[in-house]
């Protein structure tokens, strides 16, 4: 009888480590999946962007738009007006796209360090707090709080850097 009670006993062991082993692979092969959804994202956002990064280097006038849009709001007619803006919206919907993968864990830091640039750059060169006031409510919650903080921040730097 003791035999068969030290082989339950090594049974059981063994049974334990394959046990661990399983829990280890099945971790191991979990981190891949996220590790490639997250390239995959990076993938899907490049391919996003880059239409309209070609349509800005083959159309002069969206170029022009892009470069001047800010300054030369104003002296735009109606349709000229329109089509900026639909830029700006194409162009935050995308940056919505990127900070929504970030929240929920997609994305990962080094990745949405370059997009984060990009955008609080956008909210500058474009002075999207001229526009933002009748545009955020076509934005998440979220999103559009951290593009009214990137305002706020930016136009707290401009008079912090005014008043030196």
């Amino acid at each position: 009888m003791e035999k068969w009670q030290i082989a339950s006993a090594i049974a059981t062991i063994v049974q334990g480590i394959v046990v661990i082993a399983s829990l280890i692979f099945i971790w191991l092969q979990i981190q891949l999946q996220t590790n490639l959804a997250k390239a995959a994202n990076t993938q899907a956002l490049v391919a996003l962007a880059s239409p309209m990064n070609l349509e800005l280097v083959k159309d002069p006038q969206m170029a022009k738009f892009w470069v001047e849009g800010a300054e030369g709001f104003e002296n735009y007619n109606d349709v000229d007006k329109y089509r900026y803006k639909s830029l700006l919206i194409w162009w935050l919907i995308l940056h919505e796209n990127v900070f929504y993968q970030k929240q929920n864990g997609l994305l990962d830091d080094t990745i949405y360090s370059s997009w984060d640039y990009d955008l609080k750059d956008f909210v500058e060169r474009q002075n999207l707090q001229l526009h933002w006031p009748r545009m955020k409510a076509y934005f998440q919650k979220d999103f559009s709080e951290h593009i009214g903080k990137l305002i706020q921040d930016k136009l707290l730097s401009k008079t912090t850097a005014g008043s030196i």
